[in-house]
């Protein structure tokens, strides 16, 4: 039993002697009990979900909703849009223009993969997610390999991007995103071709889903905030000192997943062999 002899009206707390123990050895009646023995058990489970399935989250997807019609085009036996074509190299576009404040200048970048028509002619295709690297391995995998870029049978009834399916000579397989301006000049006219149904096809492999030098500081700040968590459960200490280091681990949990989603941005934008193409605003004049 644990009261207060000059106000016993306020009550008191039963519980086992080692928790009585731990507020003795707090000095403090505002300190956090000791968890049971299921809340112990349950740190377990967590630190395996943080070590183990988190990075799956990083994944990512093979190609959007959109594809599905294209998808259903193929599997149908449609015949479908297609044009003779190679990969010749990932380019990345960086554009300079004027900066938020006087002064200064800004670079954003843009990455597309060069695709060289039969004809002689070039388009430009985006990748189907956001992750700029996996045009760098495209390139590189594919680069110089003969194949077919392919299109929906129903492309009408997709209102932006286009998706579009790169499939080589031996049957390896990229999905990409085309603009509609360029569907139409490219593969709304071309003849169509009967997809073979009985021929295999791979998908070609995305990029690593790990970066480390994003990952790796990431886990080392959750691996702190966790270690922080336990350390609050497993130690007596003050009510004070307990939200302090709670909204410690907080705020190391937080830094370190912005900290990821930059550095994953930045090094993502330069991995891999990429052809630059530099553009400027013609208001900042020449160099």
């Amino acid at each position: 039993m644990l009261y207060a002899p000059t106000a016993p009206e306020l009550g008191g707390v039963v519980d086992v002697g080692n928790d009585i123990g731990r507020y003795a050895k707090a000095d403090s009646a505002l300190t956090f009990s000791l968890p049971t023995f299921g809340a112990l058990i349950a740190i377990i489970p967590g630190g395996f979900l943080l070590l183990v399935l988190a990075p799956r989250r990083f994944r990512i997807p093979q190609a959007d909703t959109a594809a599905q019609l294209l998808l259903s085009d193929a599997a149908g036996g449609a015949a479908l849009p297609a044009v003779r074509a190679r990969v010749a190299a990932a380019r990345r576009g960086e554009h300079t223009s004027f900066g938020s404040a006087d002064g200064t200048v800004r670079v954003t970048s843009d990455h597309k993969l060069r695709i060289q028509l039969e004809d002689g002619s070039e388009v430009l295709l985006g990748p189907p997610t956001v992750e700029p690297r996996r045009l760098a391995l495209l390139a590189a995998r594919m680069g110089q390999r003969p194949g077919r870029l392919c299109g929906a049978r129903n492309w009408r009834l997709i209102g932006n991007a286009q998706p579009v399916v790169f499939v080589t000579d031996e049957g390896e397989v990229a999905w990409l995103k085309m603009d509609r301006e360029e569907f139409q000049r490219v593969l709304a006219p071309a003849a169509p071709v009967q997809p073979d149904l009985e021929r295999r096809t791979v998908l070609s492999p995305a990029p690593p889903a790990v970066l480390p030098g994003a990952h790796w500081p990431w886990l080392a700040g959750m691996l702190l905030s966790y270690g922080l968590v336990v350390f609050v459960l497993a130690v007596p200490m003050s009510w004070g000192a307990a939200l302090g280091t709670a909204v410690l681990a907080g705020i190391v949990a937080v830094s370190a997943c912005v900290l990821m989603a930059w550095r994953r941005a930045a090094l993502s934008d330069r991995a891999g062999h990429w052809e630059v193409h530099e553009t400027r605003d013609p208001e900042l004049g020449p160099v």
